[in-house]
């Protein structure tokens, strides 16, 4: 929003027989810009900032900030278009003069002087344009007429480092500089954008959250077919219905190319206004950070960590399911997706099976699901390969003691995805059986 108007929007009275002076015309640039400046900075919240952005990446390794191109609008409404050429002077800063021994990180802004009404906008020391040649130009009627070369005034942009420039100036903040190891490297300072790249860490990072959320719902959507008779069921369909009314939207949006990131926090704190439901310690809903142009990162990367840690608290990272005892097998039926080749089965020894035995039943048990489980019986085989996986293999499961790790093989011959997983061991004593059968489920098996 504009709060401070430098210049009168109010009409030239252009009459019959006006003297004319060059006055005439520049006051009217004046008020046409006055007026497209009010209009465009008004028309919503945060509409200035940069449009392209190029920095010489290899000028940076050899320690120079240099600005190879940007365009943008500066906070009062000027449009400015910079590409390095020869009439307009070199962006470029050498960072050897900057002293890093107090300061981690140094701020640069680009900056325009400031308009000062009654004082020339191109000349003195600090003008607001430079005079260029500009460009040779053809009669646009098609006139026959030689081609003139029209003169025209570039704004006169300035790299300044430090603190936020002078009121004489109007900037904003455009990078941010650290030395490590030697080396200048950019921060994940994100400038104020008109649209946020889709090549910016911070646009990558929320289609990562919709990533994230979307994995989240196939996650509880297996757990929900898999389990139709579990008394968690409503809940976890509560959390179904939670996340897929929360990522429609904001997947959306963030998938979209030409968005404000005004706009793309908002859809980020809708979010998490939706995903706050899934907490589960209720108490005051958080207050977060107030939108910064000129500092976009801080806030969406407090709200983005937010929805993280709450989608991180949903399940845990290890899913234990039991096996169903009925006359002498185990039944469970198996998730129809499935991306492991491998599944994970803990069995509980009774107190009275020695380890031995204990291990010889696992080995010997007959295992595969539904469709092949007679076949398995009538060809006198146990079915699906089977390991014991020793204890001092690294594993995120942390099973107890008395329960054995077994990682069975998905073999399509005796393994078919849905169905019914049985283990049995026709020629066992019930006293020699496994007191439970669990099978473990990690996120990243489905």
């Amino acid at each position: 929003m504009i709060k401070d108007y430098r210049f009168k929007t109010d009409p030239i009275q252009w009459h019959e027989g006006m003297p004319l002076a060059p006055q005439h015309f520049q006051l009217n640039d004046h008020r046409y810009q006055s007026l497209f400046s009010f209009h465009v900075l008004n028309s919503g919240p945060y509409h200035w900032g940069v449009g392209e952005l190029q920095i010489d990446a290899l000028a940076l390794s050899k320690g120079v900030f240099r600005l190879q191109k940007i365009s943008g609008i500066m906070p009062d409404g000027a449009v400015i278009q910079y590409e390095e050429n020869d009439q307009l002077p070199k962006l470029e800063i050498p960072l050897g003069e900057i002293d890093f021994k107090h300061q981690d990180t140094c701020s640069i802004y680009l900056a325009l002087p400031a308009y000062a009404p009654g004082e020339p906008s191109a000349a003195g020391n600090v003008p607001r344009y430079i005079s260029t040649a500009g460009d040779v130009v053809m009669d646009e009627n098609g006139s026959f007429g030689d081609p003139t070369r029209v003169p025209r005034l570039a704004p006169n942009l300035y790299l300044i480092v430090g603190q936020t420039p002078s009121s004489k100036f109007v900037s904003f903040q455009m990078a941010e500089i650290a030395k490590v190891g030697g080396q200048y490297v950019l921060t994940t300072y994100v400038p104020p954008y008109l649209t946020l790249p889709k090549k910016e860490p911070l646009k990558k990072a929320l289609e990562d959250l919709a990533l994230e959320i979307r994995t989240k719902i196939l996650y509880s959507l297996e757990r929900y077919d898999a389990a139709s008779d579990n008394p968690t069921n409503q809940h976890t369909q509560a959390i179904l219905h939670t996340l897929i009314e929360a990522l429609m939207p904001f997947e959306t949006i963030v998938s979209a190319e030409g968005i404000h990131p005004f706009n793309l926090y908002l859809a980020l704190v809708e979010l998490a206004s939706k995903i706050s439901r899934l907490r589960l310690n209720l108490s005051h809903p958080p207050i977060f950070n107030i939108y910064d142009h000129n500092n976009i990162y801080e806030p969406f990367k407090i709200t983005i960590d937010y929805v993280t840690k709450i989608l991180d608290k949903m399940y845990d990272k290890v899913q234990t399911r039991t096996f169903q005892k009925k006359r002498g097998y185990f039944g469970l039926t198996l998730p129809t997706i499935w991306h492991s080749k491998t599944i994970i089965l803990g069995m509980k020894k009774s107190a009275e099976t020695s380890q031995a035995t204990h291990q010889n039943w696992i080995e010997n048990a007959l295992i595969g699901t539904e469709k092949f489980a007679q076949s398995i019986i009538d060809r006198r085989i146990i079915g699906a390969v089977r390991r014991i996986v020793s204890p001092d293999e690294k594993s995120i499961i942390n099973a107890p003691n008395d329960v054995v790790l077994v990682e069975v093989q998905i073999d399509p011959q005796f393994i078919s995805l849905g169905e019914v997983l049985y283990v049995f061991n026709p020629s066992d004593v019930s006293s020699n059986r496994p007191t439970d059968i669990y099978h473990y489920v990690t996120i990243n098996d489905i």
